[in-house]
């Protein structure tokens, strides 16, 4: 047995050797001979599209006319050799399958590939035209060129017939294939992209045992031809241009102060207000240039390709009071008639000088979006600064001050658009002037910006006052003034806050006499800090609930107060109330009081008795009512002020007390609930003496308990329990 393993090894050994010189190199997998197919390889084109229209389409065509008698006479002494020794030209796909040539090209993500116009063609004697093949796999297309099915002998006859080295006979392809560029910047990076092709052969010498010990693999080289060449340079792509267009203009500005322009007379102040100064800036002028530059590049205002970069959009307010004047600690900022489309970036004071710094309020990348942000504000772009004051250490009464204003605007940036390449630089700067009807009244033909005030020394005097109004709570119309109110348990109860609010009328009137004049128009007296609620709240005792929000609402107001919150904590609801409208003059707020009735009613619906109430006990609601009212009057022809602050508490309204605590001056109502009476049956009267004894007893109050119950009854066993050993004694 030892004999014949070293025979079979001595054989595999000497087959090995002999392969290994039949076959140079047949342990190495891939040839050092390179087939040079590339040379061979060429791309072309044509440019279809409407002049000037930035949209074109590349037709082209990969193809390849291949002298294969020349890429093989690299080879030509291994085919020889092969053919000496009978050899078959085993192929890749495994023994006795016929050897190819496998080739594939590549092309670029974005072209289409024609595959129904593939072709490949053959003119030479060793390869077999019938069994040719391609197939498209996303964008590589591969070729495999199979040589006739015959010995190497055979092949390397063929190869010698068609002229060997010498050979013009050719294997040919063709692919065509299309790509599309919508601006000249597309069609230029189409340019710079290329097909790859490469390809290999590979041939075994064994069809036995030895079939992987013998495989040769020659590689061809790689071609890299030009996808779209000359793309851009089509009549197809307008060629792009760059133009700088800058412009310095004006812009009209302005300052007020409440809202006035201080173009008739010097604006005048009490000498402790708290004062709105604002910067205004109208920038409809730069909405035209915007719409000149459209009708100047029509595709601008509505094409999304155009691309901006460098984008510095911004305004910037300044202000600089005199020495006399000075910021409020507690100073603010506010930017209006912006609509969303351009933010404050920066806010600072430095001295008597505060400087507010304005940008669009999101990135902008597009011309469209340009267009969008400053179309999308207000004409009049204003920044209100509130809390500037006079210093009132330095400042003097019915003396002019003047504040100056400085107000400016600039817009930068690159514009590319991405169709034509085209770039326009643009670099716009305003400068703002003084606005044509609102200059300063003590110097109105100046252009600068500014604004003169001052502070006038007038009468101010306070009104103060604590009233007592009267209040009830009532069921529906009733008080329960005459007796406890009775419902049936389980029956939802709509309490009526009531507050006579007529007093609050008559002190109107006197506030406004405060000022010696009755018949002054009231709307002549202007109204500020202005603050005015009426607050009711109920309780219900611990055997009453709401049922969740209670419903709330307000009666006899006429229009004139709104309900603003209501809110339940625990047993009790709130409910506060104010005015509908804005308050500005004494006018409005008169309106508001003596428009409603003598009577401001609050109905809150949705309170129910719980299990923990007893039937015929009495539970009490209690309520609060309270109201305040601050503001400052100042009457415009006299300039004198009246500080007023009002409030009010409630007392129980006297022909409304409860029943229970007739003399009490708390707002309460009591009410208990009592079984609902069966209905009377008449056609079976009841006989006089056939009663049934009603073994229930009556709840007739806060003594009545199951527990005196249990009392009762364990008294009268003990009765009969002593009645009993009595009889018996005797």
């Amino acid at each position: 047995m030892k004999n014949k393993i070293k025979k079979f090894l001595s054989f595999f050994t000497a087959l090995v050797i002999a392969l290994g010189v039949i076959i140079p190199g047949a342990s190495s997998v891939h040839a050092a001979n390179t087939l040079n197919v590339a040379q061979y390889t060429k791309t072309s084109g044509v440019v279809k599209g409407v002049k000037g229209s930035n949209s074109g389409t590349y037709e082209g065509k990969w193809d390849a006319k291949i002298p294969m008698g020349k890429v093989l006479s690299g080879i030509e002494s291994e085919m020889k050799k092969a053919a000496n020794n009978g050899w078959y030209p085993h192929g890749k796909d495994g023994k006795n399958k016929i050897a190819y040539v496998e080739y594939k090209v590549t092309f670029p993500e974005g072209v289409t590939i024609d595959s129904t116009k593939i072709m490949a063609d053959n003119s030479t004697s060793m390869f077999n035209k019938a069994a040719f093949t391609h197939t498209v796999s996303g964008q590589v297309v591969t070729f495999k060129f199979p040589l006739r099915d015959e010995n190497w002998a055979g092949i390397y006859k063929h190869y010698n017939e068609d002229g060997g080295a010498a050979s013009n006979k050719t294997l040919d392809i063709s692919i065509p294939y299309t790509v599309k560029a919508n601006s000249l910047n597309e069609a230029k990076a189409l340019e710079s992209k290329n097909i790859t092709a490469k390809g290999d052969f590979e041939t075994h010498a064994s069809g036995s045992f030895a079939y992987l010990f013998t495989k040769v693999v020659y590689n061809t080289d790689v071609s890299t031809k030009p996808l779209a060449a000359n793309f851009s340079k089509s009549d197809v792509f307008v060629k792009s241009t760059e133009q700088d267009i800058s412009q310095k203009g004006n812009l009209d500005g302005d300052l007020l102060v409440n809202g006035n322009t201080q173009h008739d007379k010097v604006y005048e102040a009490n000498k402790n207000d708290s004062l709105t100064m604002t910067g205004l800036l109208n920038v409809s002028p730069i909405k035209k240039q915007l719409k000149e530059l459209e009708d100047k590049y029509p595709s601008s205002g509505v094409a999304t390709d155009i691309k901006v970069e460098n984008v510095n959009t911004s305004f910037t307010a300044k202000m600089t009071l005199p020495e006399e004047m000075k910021f409020a600690d507690g100073y603010t900022v506010e930017l209006a008639g912006a609509n969303g489309k351009f933010k404050i970036t920066e806010q600072k004071v430095t001295g008597k000088t505060i400087t507010v710094t304005l940008t669009v309020a999101d990135n902008i990348k597009t011309f469209k979006e340009v267009k969008e942000a400053v179309y999308g504000v207000e004409n009049d772009l204003k920044v209100n600064v509130k809390g500037v004051k006079f210093d009132t250490d330095k400042a003097k009464a019915n003396t002019n001050y003047t504040i100056d204003g400085m107000v400016s605007g600039k817009f930068t940036a690159k514009a590319t658009n991405i169709l034509t390449g085209n770039v326009i630089n643009f670099d716009y700067i305003w400068e703002g002037v003084q606005l044509a009807g609102g200059e300063d009244s003590t110097d109105p033909t100046t252009k600068d910006i500014k604004l003169t005030l001052k502070y006038v020394e007038t009468a101010e005097n306070t009104f103060e006052a604590t009233q007592k109004l009267l209040g009830d709570i009532l069921v529906g119309d009733n008080t329960e003034h005459d007796k406890v109110y009775e419902v049936e348990k389980g029956t939802k109860v709509a309490f009526t806050g009531s507050l006579d609010v007529s007093p609050v009328k008559k002190q109107m009137k006197d506030i406004e006499e405060q000022f010696k004049k009755t018949n002054t128009d009231p709307s002549t007296i202007k109204i500020s800090d202005y603050s005015s609620t009426f607050t009711a709240t109920l309780t219900l005792p611990e055997e009453m609930d709401f049922e969740g929000n209670p419903q709330v609402s307000l009666l006899n107001d006429n229009g004139k107060y709104r309900i603003v919150s209501s809110s339940v904590s625990g047993k009790t609801i709130k409910v506060v109330m104010t005015v509908n409208k804005e308050v500005k003059s004494f006018a409005e707020l008169k309106d508001a009081v003596n428009g409603m009735e003598d009577k401001l009613n609050v109905v809150v619906n949705g309170a129910r008795f719980n299990n923990k109430a007893l039937e015929n006990t009495n539970y009490t609601v209690k309520g609060t009512m309270t109201g305040e009212l601050k503001a400052k009057a100042r009457e415009t022809a006299t300039g004198n002020v009246i500080n007023f602050k009002l409030n009010w508490y409630a007392e129980q309204l006297p022909e409304g007390a409860d029943a229970i605590n007739p003399t009490s001056k708390d707002i309460t109502f009591t009410l208990k609930y009592v079984a609902k009476k069966p209905p009377v049956n008449p056609t079976n009267p009841t006989t006089p003496g056939n009663e049934k004894p009603n073994n229930k007893l009556p709840r007739t109050g806060a003594g009545t308990s199951i527990a005196l119950y249990t009392v009762l009854v364990g008294i009268s066993g003990a009765l009969i329990v002593g009645l009993k050993r009595r009889k018996n004694e005797n």
